[in-house]
């Protein structure tokens, strides 16, 4: 087995960390300009790593048309014009179906990511269930789950921290109310407290 990795603090899991000051912007449904810098960063990196993606997809689709388009001609005893009269259509029809997907896609991200242009603060309450275990993603990367539900009855919502110090705030079955910005996949966890 590897080594436990047991820190991802990142943009997309930021340290959780508040001050009083968070906490009252955060009941007023209003951001710190500590608060606000953190959201745009987070924002444009998930922005940014969005467009990249869509890039390298968009040139590795190009790449396989064209190999995908030479190896289909090769194969073909036919000059260009009757090879594309054929075959045209057909790869028409694989380009604006995969440019649908990546359309999509777009949209999904820009859905997903609504709240936190907007800086929509949520909230939730209820009580904590903390869980702090090993978890593994292949059979040899080990790494620390941290995580708090906050239950209100049948009701749920997760949230995913990259350390332990990060979740140490929380106490097992105790009541809370937590601020967040929902931006799907990892909420943004703003600021809590006992109630």
């Amino acid at each position: 087995m590897g080594n436990i990795h047991t820190s991802y603090t990142s943009l997309y899991v930021p340290d959780f960390t508040f001050t009083p000051n968070d906490l009252a912007a955060n009941r007023l449904g209003n951001l710190t300009p500590e608060q606000e810098q953190l959201i745009a960063s987070i924002v444009q990196t998930r922005q940014r790593d969005s467009r990249r993606t869509a890039i390298w997809v968009l040139i590795f689709f190009g790449v396989l048309m064209v190999i995908g388009l030479i190896v289909e001609f090769n194969n073909q005893n036919e000059n260009l014009a009757a090879f594309f009269q054929k075959q045209g259509i057909l790869f028409l029809f694989i380009t604006l179906l995969f440019l649908f997907i990546l359309a999509v896609s777009f949209i999904y991200s820009w859905w997903i990511g609504r709240d936190a242009r907007a800086r929509r603060i949520r909230v939730a309450e209820g009580t904590a269930h903390v869980l702090m275990k090993v978890a593994s993603a292949r059979p040899t990367t080990r790494y620390m789950r941290y995580e708090l539900r906050i239950k209100r009855g049948m009701i749920g919502k997760l949230f995913r921290f990259g350390n332990a110090r990060s979740i140490e705030f929380f106490e097992q079955g105790a009541s809370y109310r937590v601020y967040y910005i929902d931006y799907y996949p990892f909420q943004i966890v703003l600021s809590a407290e006992k109630i």
